[in-house]
């Protein structure tokens, strides 16, 4: 380390300082924290120092707390830099900042240069200062997902994520992170997705909401808590038997989990992580929620994706107005 500066200050957050910021602003906000420490007789000793960079390891800036305090945004990206940057485009129009870009490493040498730039799109970020974790080898699928949640949750007690096909609309975050805030405290929710499946007009016109609750989880741009996470069923073997066991109801929101549940466990589908997450959601009959309108686009049914081809069949209305209607319980 180089060290550029050394202050003793007096500086502590108080309660409740995510609200707070939120609703003072960065300058009233330092102005409260300097009155609080003072209150409290706390002193801190500040140190700037620089050392090269290690884009394994997380970097906040010092002078801007807005990116240690807000809900990190976990995004998982490959070999598709076109749709990386249509995502990150979207990232920076909502100003997010607490990013966590992760790189899996390329899977065969053929598909080194599209993974290198995909990389290349993650480097311009400029709006903020990114953590940016880029994979040596290749983890899959469902390792990626696993370890960059469990990665992420080593500093944040919630999360929100999104994989390079989905695309957040104008009402994403604002409908995620209210879910996260309002249900906290509900051990029976699980998480919230920002995607549904279309849902008929007069069905919607009726809604006294702008969400519903389902067994089932979703994984098109979503989000969870800690406490949640570390419930996670990492065998699906024995998570399958212990449903057996308990008469879990694997038809009870469509009848293809079944069939993926054998298929992943005979080995015909590999690298899934969503089924590990789905039993241990039904295990523990728990919910999910789903937006009324989707504030998600899959961008990725293209035919360049993993697991889907090209087809037309997931797309959906989008929100045109931002969600207002959340129900105090699960109806």
């Amino acid at each position: 380390f180089s060290i550029d500066a050394i202050d003793v200050i007096q500086h502590q957050w108080p309660p409740d300082y995510v609200n707070m910021y939120n609703q003072k602003g960065p300058e009233e906000f330092h102005r409260i924290c300097q009155q609080y420490a003072k209150q409290n007789q706390n002193f801190q000793l500040r140190i700037v120092a620089q050392k090269k960079i290690d884009t394994d390891r997380a970097r906040i800036p010092v002078k801007d707390i807005s990116a240690s305090i807000e809900t990190p945004v976990i995004f998982l990206t490959y070999n598709r830099p076109g749709h990386t940057r249509r995502v990150l485009a979207a990232l920076k129009k909502h100003d997010r900042r607490n990013l966590y870009l992760f790189s899996d490493g390329p899977r065969n040498p053929s598909d080194a240069q599209a993974v290198e730039q995909t990389r290349e799109v993650l480097r311009s970020v400029d709006w903020c200062e990114p953590k940016l974790i880029f994979r040596e080898k290749n983890l899959g699928c469902a390792q990626s997902v696993f370890s960059a949640v469990d990665r992420t949750l080593e500093n944040h007690d919630r999360f929100i994520l999104l994989e390079d096909d989905c695309l957040p609309q104008e009402y994403f975050f604002d409908f995620i992170e209210t879910c996260l805030d309002k249900y906290e405290n509900n051990q029976t929710v699980f998480g919230a997705c920002g995607y549904t499946v279309p849902v008929e007009e007069t069905i919607l016109t009726k809604s006294p909401s702008d969400l519903y609750f389902l067994p089932r989880i979703g994984c098109w741009g979503w989000a969870s808590w800690k406490n949640r996470w570390n419930q996670l069923e990492t065998d699906l073997g024995r998570a399958y038997n212990k449903a057996l066991e308990e008469g879990v109801d694997f038809d009870q929101c469509g009848n293809d989990i079944q069939l993926m549940l054998l298929s992943q466990l005979t080995g015909k589908l590999k690298d899934n992580w969503d089924l590990n997450w789905m039993l241990t959601v039904y295990l523990r009959r728990g919910l999910f929620i789903y937006p009324t309108r989707s504030h998600i686009v899959n961008i990725g049914m293209d035919g360049s994706g993993t697991h889907c081809g090209k087809t037309e069949r997931y797309e959906t209305t989008t929100a045109v107005v931002q969600p207002s209607n959340y129900p105090d319980q699960p109806v």
